[in-house]
C-alpha cells in the first residue's frame, strides 16, 4: 500500500492526531499517517515544492529513520492552470495499476485537495487503484493538544452513487446502480451481528426489481417490462426509509426513477389503448437513451398492434395476418393498384401504408448489419427512427 502525503512550507504547530483508537504525537502530519497505516504501507510518498522540501522534509525523513524513507514527489506551488496539470500528472504518474492508496490532503493547499479528488475519481477508473482512505488531520477543530483525523473516503461514495443514478436514468444501464445497492444491502451484515433488528431487508429486492425492469427493456420485452414497472415502483415505495438509512446517496435520487418509470405502468393489462399508448412512450425512452435498434423493432411492432386495434383483430393470434395485410398494401401501391380491402375502410390508411413501407426497409438494413450493396449510413439511422417516431405520433393522435 502507498501513501501519498503533501508537505508545505507553514510552521506546524506539535499535537497528539487521534484516528480511530490510535493516537501519535508529532508536529508533521505524514509521520503520524505513516503510524496509522503501518505495516501495510510500503511506500510513503511526499509531494513537495523546493522550498517545502528544504524546510521540512529533512525534518521527517529524520523522525522516521528506522520505518521507512519517505520519497519526495517534486511539484509546483499551483499557481497556474499548466502547474495544476503539472501535480495532477505527478500525482497519476507514481500510481501504478491496482496500487492500493492513502491520500492524504491535511497540508494541501488551496485547490489541490479538489485536484487530488479528481486524480482519484481518475486513478480508480483507468488504472483500477484502489483508494484505502482519503486522510485530514484537523488542526483547526482540535481539542487541547488533540487533534481528530478524518477519513473522507466515503464521499467517494457519494461520487459512485451519483455516476451510477446518473448512467441509470440517462441511458437505462442499470448495472452499476444495482451493484451499488446490493453492496449497501450486504455490507451491514459483514460489520454487524445478524441478529440486529434494523439491518436492511428490502435493498436487495429494488435491485432485482430494478434489473428486471431494465432487463426487459434492453432485449425488448415490452410486455415483461411494463408488468415489471408496478412492482418495481411499490418497492422503492416500501424501501424508502431503508434506502435514507443504508444508500442515502440514492434517496434524492429515488423520486427521479419513480417519474422516469411511472409512465409505464399499465392501470389494465386488457386494454389494447392503453398499451399501444404506454409502448409509444417506451419508443420515445429509447430514442432518449440511443437505443434506437430497439426503437425501431418496437416501431414496427407498434404499427402491427395499431392495425388489429382498428380492425377488431386479436393483438397477439393475428399479428401474422395484420402484417400480411400491411405488405400486400405496400405491393400494391407499387403496382398502382386498390389497397386491400381490409385497410382501405380505415381513414389513415395512406399514413398506416407509408410508415409501413418506411420501417421495412429501415428495419430490414439495421438486421442485416450493414451487409447489403445499398445501406444505410450510420449517422441516418437514428434521423430516420425519428422520424418514423414522429409519425406514429400522429397516427395515435388520430386512432387512440
Amino acid at each position: 500500500m502507498k501513501i501519498i502525503s503533501f508537505l508545505g512550507t507553514g510552521t506546524y504547530s506539535e499535537t497528539t492526531y487521534v484516528f480511530e483508537e490510535q493516537a501519535y504525537k508529532t508536529r508533521l502530519f505524514p509521520a503520524a499517517l505513516y503510524e496509522f497505516f503501518q505495516p501495510a504501507a510500503k511506500e510513503l510518498l511526499v509531494c513537495v515544492t523546493d522550498e517545502a522540501e528544504k524546510k521540512h522534509f529533512p525534518a521527517l525523513c529524520n523522525e522516521l529513520e528506522g520505518r521507512i524513507q519517505p520519497k519526495p514527489i517534486k511539484i509546483p506551488i499551483g499557481k497556474n492552470t499548466n502547474e495544476l496539470w503539472t501535480i495532477f500528472d505527478e500525482l497519476a504518474k507514481n500510481v501504478d495499476s491496482g496500487d492500493s492508496v492513502v491520500f492524504d490532503i491535511t497540508y494541501a493547499l488551496r485547490s489541490i485537495p479538489v485536484l487530488v479528488f479528481i486524480a482519484i475519481v481518475y486513478l480508480r477508473s483507468a488504472q483500477n487503484v484502489r483508494i484505502e482512505a482519503i486522510i485530514n488531520g484537523a488542526f483547526e477543530v482540535r481539542d487541547g493538544t488533540r487533534t481528530p483525523v478524518f477519513d473522507l473516503s466515503p464521499f467517494i461514495k457519494v461520487l459512485d452513487w451519483t455516476i451510477a443514478a446518473d448512467r441509470f436514468l440517462k441511458t437505462g444501464d442499470e448495472t452499476e446502480l444495482v451493484a451499488e445497492l446490493r453492496e449497501a444491502h450486504n455490507l451491514p451484515y459483514q460489520s454487524r451481528p445478524s441478529t440486529e433488528q434494523d439491518l436492511p431487508r428490502q435493498l436487495q429486492q429494488v435491485a432485482s426489481r430494478i434489473a428486471n425492469v431494465t432487463e426487459a427493456m434492453r432485449t425488448t420485452r415490452v410486455r415483461d417490462a411494463v408488468d415489471a414497472v408496478k412492482p418495481m415502483l411499490h418497492q422503492l415505495e416500501k424501501a424508502r426509509s431503508e434506502v435514507e438509512t443504508w444508500a442515502h446517496p440514492f434517496a434524492v435520487m429515488l423520486d427521479q426513477v419513480r417519474q422516469a418509470y411511472q409512465p409505464f405502468a399499465s392501470q389494465n393489462q386488457q386494454d389494447l389503448a392503453e398499451e399501444l399508448g404506454i409502448q409509444l412512450k417506451i419508443i420515445q425512452w429509447y430514442i432518449e437513451k440511443g437505443q434506437i435498434v430497439q426503437a425501431t423493432l418496437l416501431e414496427r411492432e407498434w404499427t402491427v398492434s395499431l392495425l388489429t386495434f382498428q380492425l377488431g383483430m386479436d393483438s397477439l393470434r393475428d399479428r401474422r395476418s395484420a402484417e400480411d395485410i400491411l405488405n400486400c398494401s405496400i405491393d400494391n401501391l407499387k403496382n398502382k393498384i386498390p389497397l386491400p380491402a381490409d385497410i382501405r375502410r380505415l381513414e389513415q390508411r395512406d399514413q398506416i401504408v407509408d410508415v409501413w413501407n418506411r420501417l421495412h426497409d429501415l428495419r430490414n438494413d439495421i438486421a442485416h448489419c450493414g451487409m447489403r450493396k445499398s445501406t444505410i449510413k450510420a449517422r441516418d439511422i437514428s434521423h430516420k427512427a425519428e422520424v418514423i417516431f414522429g409519425c406514429l405520433t400522429d397516427l395515435s393522435n388520430a386512432v387512440l
